[in-house]
């Protein structure tokens, strides 16, 4: 079986949102306060991640014209089982944002979160907990 560039991507980041770290968020019942509960780590109750663009630039010489790419988009999408805060998570990737080492053909990637959308649930009426969609660009780096 051969292992493409987009599928090492892929799976590093499925692997970032599986470690989180992930913290539940609860709110006082008297004054409706948000406090999130960092002594104890939550998992998601799933999480996937899809290739959803690639960047391309020109590479081109006197003779020669074609195509590079740059890097790639992909979405990872998480479910919990309760809310939970993202902060944690987004300042992790922001102040240290991840990388994929080189590895035979492959070039290092850095992985750079874009951006990210969430919905969390009623907050009288728990009954569902938070969706986040968090976009990343796995960027190439020259060798």
């Amino acid at each position: 079986m051969t292992v493409m560039q987009t599928e090492r991507i892929q799976s590093a980041i499925v692997e970032i949102g599986r470690n989180g770290p992930w913290y539940p968020r609860r709110y006082d019942p008297s004054s409706g306060e948000p406090d999130v509960d960092l002594t104890r780590e939550v998992k998601p109750q799933s999480i996937f991640c899809k290739e959803t663009g690639a960047q391309f630039i020109s590479a081109h010489t006197k003779r020669t014209f074609k195509r590079d790419i740059l890097g790639w988009t992909f979405e990872l999408s998480t479910a919990f089982q309760e809310e939970v805060s993202i902060e944690t998570f987004v300042d992790r990737l922001c102040d240290q944002p991840p990388f994929i080492p080189p590895e035979g053909e492959f070039h290092l990637v850095q992985i750079l979160l874009v951006g990210n959308r969430v919905t969390h649930p009623p907050q009288q009426q728990p009954g569902t907990g938070t969706r986040a969609w968090f976009t990343f660009h796995a960027e190439l780096t020259p060798r």
